[in-house]
């Protein structure tokens, strides 16, 4: 699959990620998936799972706990923000193309 990735598919790709998303404005390669979109919990590892099979791509060395909470896990984030600190590592949606670019996380 690596050798057929071009435009079409970079759109296919960002039409997949808007699917799981509130967002209702273009979703870009710099938007955080987590901070931007407000992808987490079930939503996010099903977006992940149809990409893996979409693009053939492994994402299993993707520790999902560190970029964004689980389900119902979602009360903490405005208490970490209220100190001025974000309580998930950064992950865009530019990581994720770049993951299916390479096949893998």
């Amino acid at each position: 699959m690596r050798e057929q990735i071009g435009e079409t598919e970079r759109n296919l790709f960002i039409a997949m990620v808007s699917e799981h998303t509130v967002k209702k404005d273009t979703v870009s390669m710099d938007d955080q998936i987590y901070y931007d979109l407000k992808i987490y919990g079930d939503p996010l590892f099903d977006l992940l799972h149809e990409l893996a099979e979409k693009f053939e791509a492994d994402f299993s060395g993707l520790r999902l706990i560190e970029y964004a909470p689980g389900e119902g896990a979602e009360l903490i984030r405005p208490i970490m923000l209220a100190f001025g600190r974000r309580p998930y590592k950064s992950l865009a949606v530019g990581d994720l193309w770049k993951a299916v670019i390479n096949g893998r996380w």
